[in-house]
């Protein structure tokens, strides 16, 4: 398979490690992500976990937590943000 490369790097296809995609995400990982992420919301809380970690649909989640799609978008692009940041930042640990 090909690998398509935006040149704002904002997509890419197929998505790699640093990318978040639907039951990516243990609890634990999910939550220490929450935890320094300035999203404080308990609707929006609720929906990425329901996104992220148990693999919901984003129509149903949309639907279920009565949040808009573009709002989940931003959150989810706020929350992957974080951990490409996270990602980059692990060569310096090692």
């Amino acid at each position: 398979m090909e690998r398509i490369v935006n040149l704002d790097k904002k997509n890419t296809w197929p998505p790699d490690e640093s990318m978040l995609t639907p039951g990516c995400l243990d609890e634990e990982h999910f939550l220490l992500l929450m935890d320094i992420s300035p999203i404080c919301s308990k609707k929006v809380f609720d929906s990425l976990r329901a996104y992220l970690v148990d693999g919901c649909s984003r129509k149903f989640v949309c639907e279920h937590y009565n949040i808009n799609n573009g709002y989940l978008t931003v959150s989810l692009n706020r929350l992957n943000k974080i951990h490409q940041n996270i990602c980059r930042l692990r060569e310096f640990y090692k």
